[in-house]
């Protein structure tokens, strides 16, 4: 439904407002980073408005004593002591003002916005204007994962970069958020460095790459892979120190934080569980109705209420072994509604993936845990692991996507399951490796390579079967294939959608051009590729788990070079770069170097199976 809702959303013409335009728009936040914007063409009521935008977008709307009590599935719902409803906002020409009462029958008098945040005295506000309507608040685009953007992107990319920036104090691993005229990003630090071997979360102009503000804060594990969540005018951090940190997203300024145990089960030494273990802290948190939600390393699931005061511990879950406790890494949980409750996914590094009610953290299944990959007797990436449960997307037919791999950095093995959210039943099997999908409507697009024990072909829906290739397909929700890109080396991070065009980043280094440094935007319809650009500058480790952020016209991306670029339509200036400016060389201690070795392994083994 979600993502019905979002292709719908595309083919209404929407153009930025200013403040003086007399054209009426209404904005649906839906509280988890999704918002979609409707024109309003008449002059009903603000109640056949909802109705008429909802028939238009596909969107289930109720509404209970003149108010507005649910929409698209999101229902006024209690979490701890917090209650969350569907709230009225007027923009008055320089920001949005809560109107704690309203009149559905009234005729709408100017732009306004309807969006799910918790009764408080601090209210939230939503992020989208009308001067700025397009927004990427948090991971994957929303709780849903569903890698979809409402914006669109350059139509004629050009050459050098609009602009980039490079950082001396890390890797850019995190997503990159977009909020009005900034975007958010964290570097991991130089740990090679003692001058600089803290991360830091920066915001910069979006326009220029300037610089706005940065915050440092303590290094933990050495390196962070979290993607940070805005919130109303708050954005918060999860840190592999064990922290969470909220910052005011205007001015950098610490409002408060909070700490995570980390306490794994340990018998004389050694870890409970059979899988790997990491020392990162909290994964990526995500916000859905009201509430922020992310599980941690040593394999606990948290509900949090937050503010710009405090944060204050709703609920707690620790799985207890036999539920298949294990390892979080930095993947975020997946929320989606089930059976009319808002629903939370988590996999972790012990092949579990648990599922509960966001409400209380109460399970939904038979077992808060249900095992879905063990290769303990059968590892080569990693011996004796069961393998991990990594990312997950809720598809809008009431399924989730949950990809499964031998736990490696490069896996080996793995598979895709489609699973029935409701009662955790696996329903297909795809035995291919796949990157994070992008779930819409009609299917669902991923970038595929060929796993070392699964299939050799792959069926299309025209009934055809073709050798699974290293490349970027579409499925439709029987498991079939609708298309099939060019072959690519490997993209790793998530793929987003935008105006029906994929978009995807190499992992590989612009040093192996053509095969790696390149972002490349594919037809969602047919698969053809639209363009393919080198982006620089680069060095021998640039690597990029990063995934594309698409907001007006403008890709934001990033990599191990520490470098954020900036391509559009606009045509930047030609620079020399030397690759000296880049973070201090790690050698052989750099993740990077062990994942291009396991590549070579992988490319071996495809060799010999295939040759």
């Amino acid at each position: 439904m979600v993502a019905a809702l979002v292709i719908a959303m595309m083919i209404i013409p929407v153009s930025n407002i200013s403040a003086e335009d007399p054209d009426i728009s209404f904005l649906f936040d839906m509280g988890n980073g999704q918002t979609y914007w409707y024109d309003v063409t008449n002059q009903a009521t603000v109640k056949e408005v909802i109705e008429d935008a909802a028939s238009e977008l596909g969107l289930d709307v109720t509404f209970e004593s003149g108010k507005l009590i649910s929409m698209g599935g999101v229902t006024d719902c209690i979490i701890g002591t917090t209650e969350t409803t569907w709230k009225f906002y007027s923009w008055n020409g320089t920001k949005w003002v809560y109107n704690e009462t309203y009149d559905l029958l009234e005729a709408p008098s100017k732009t306004s916005a309807w969006a799910f945040y918790p009764d408080s005295d601090d209210m939230v506000m939503p992020v989208a204007t009308p001067v700025s309507k397009h927004v990427w608040t948090t991971f994957q685009g929303s709780s849903a994962a569903n890698g979809v953007s409402n914006s669109y992107g350059p139509d004629k990319p050009l050459l050098p970069v609009e602009w980039s920036t490079t950082y001396t104090t890390g890797y850019v691993n995190s997503g990159i958020l977009a909020a009005g005229d900034y975007i958010y990003h964290t570097t991991g630090g130089d740990f090679f460095n003692n001058d600089s071997n803290d991360p830091w979360v920066y915001c910069i102009d979006r326009f220029t790459g300037k610089e706005v503000w940065k915050f440092r804060y303590p290094s933990g594990a050495g390196y962070e892979t979290t993607t940070p969540v805005i919130v109303g005018d708050m954005i918060i951090i999860s840190a592999t120190s064990g922290n969470l940190f909220c910052l005011d997203r205007f001015t950098g300024e610490e409002l408060w934080n909070e700490v995570m145990p980390y306490e794994p089960p340990v018998t004389d030494g050694k870890f409970d569980w059979k899988g790997r273990t990491f020392v990162t802290g909290p994964t990526t948190p995500v916000y859905d109705s009201g509430a922020l939600f992310f599980g941690t390393a040593d394999g606990r699931i948290y509900c949090y209420a937050v503010d710009r005061e405090q944060a204050t511990k709703v609920w707690m879950v620790e799985p207890t072994l036999d539920e298949g406790r294990g390892c979080f890494y930095y993947n975020a949980p997946v929320i989606t509604s089930v059976n009319g409750e808002r629903v939370l996914f988590i996999g972790n590094y012990d092949g579990y993936i648990m599922a509960m009610r966001i409400s209380d953290g109460s399970r939904i299944w038979s077992s808060l845990g249900k095992s879905l990959i063990d290769m303990s007797d059968d590892n080569v990436a990693e011996p004796g692991k069961p393998g991990s449960v990594g990312s997950i997307v809720a598809l809008p037919n009431g399924k989730i996507l949950v990809m499964c791999s031998d736990s490696a950095m490069i896996s080996l093995t793995g598979f895709t399951l489609m699973i029935d959210a409701a009662t955790g039943d696996v329903e297909t099997k795809l035995e291919v490796l796949m990157s994070s999908p992008v779930a819409l409507d009609d299917g669902f697009i991923a970038y595929v390579s060929p796993a070392a024990n699964g299939i050799d072909k792959l069926t299309f829906e025209d009934g055809s079967s073709k050798d699974v290739g290293y490349a970027v397909y579409k499925f439709n929700y029987d498991g079939k294939a609708v298309w099939e890109s060019k072959e690519y080396q490997l993209i790793k991070a998530p793929l987003t959608y935008a105006d029906g065009v994929i978009y995807g980043m190499d992992y590989s280094t612009g040093y192996y051009y053509p095969t790696g440094g390149c972002i490349t935007a594919i037809n969602a319809d047919t698969g053809e590729e639209l363009w393919r650009l080198l982006l620089e500058p680069f060095s021998q480790g640039s690597y990029s788990m990063c995934q594309p952020t698409i907001i007006e016209g403008r890709i934001y991306v990033g990599n191990d070079y520490g470098a954020v670029y900036c391509l559009s339509n606009v045509q930047g200036e030609f620079e020399t770069f030397d690759e000296d400016i880049s973070l201090n060389s790690d050698g052989f201690r750099h993740w990077s170097w062990y994942a291009l070795a396991v590549f070579i392994a992988v490319l071996l083994v495809v060799f010999v199976r295939f040759y």
